[in-house]
């Protein structure tokens, strides 16, 4: 029964994300969210953990709204150097991984886009992944300014294998509406600049 439920979810899945994607490639974000959380909800074992997928309302996901306009309207200096469609997939592929809580960006796209990605010696992942965290971290911002809680961020280094402008950084603290751009421009590790950002209650 339960390799039934498996099968079933997954094939049906498939067809979800695919109406997703038609759906982010139109700017429809609301109706993205919206088939996310419908067929979340209809599932035997929904994914996340305290999440109502039943009562996923529209205040409830107008944060998720707020982070998919930041992702198709804005443009970290950490990718200032790519351009045009593949500029288009990266949004897709980050706003897809964002939406369906997926580490990985590739397998919504097409074998031939995939084959384009490793021919071309893009690290696609490494795209998404970096205008996420661009787009999380103005979105954490911007809700930690309009608390009125929160006057500062601590920087957070991303670990034993940032490079050495992120070590310098690990540990500053700087005004919320002083804080240098994340990821930072200047990082230099191949895997791209995973530094964060720690809010500092007043």
């Amino acid at each position: 029964m339960l390799d039934f439920f498996a099968r079933k979810k997954e094939t049906t899945k498939e067809d979800v994300q695919n109406e997703v994607f038609l759906c982010l490639e139109n700017k429809d974000f609301i109706s993205a969210i919206k088939k996310v959380g419908d067929f979340e909800a209809k599932q035997p074992f929904p994914r996340g953990i305290g999440i109502d997928w039943k009562n996923y309302s529209k205040s409830m996901y107008s944060s998720d709204l707020e982070v998919l306009n930041l992702i198709f309207n804005s443009k970290p200096l950490v990718l200032k150097n790519i351009e045009g469609l593949l500029y288009q997939k990266v949004r897709l592929g980050s706003a897809l991984s964002y939406l369906w809580g997926s580490s990985s960006a590739t397998q919504y796209f097409s074998k031939e886009d995939v084959s384009e990605f490793k021919n071309s010696n893009i690290d696609f992942e490494k795209l998404c992944r970096l205008l996420f965290f661009y787009s999380k971290d103005v979105y954490d911002k911007k809700n930690w300014s309009e608390s009125g809680f929160v006057k500062s961020v601590e920087i957070l280094g991303g670990g034993k294998s940032c490079c050495d402008y992120c070590k310098e950084m690990n540990g500053k603290i700087f005004k919320i509406d002083e804080v240098p751009e994340l990821p930072f421009e200047k990082c230099s590790s191949v895997n791209g600049c995973k530094c964060s950002l720690l809010a500092v209650m007043d």
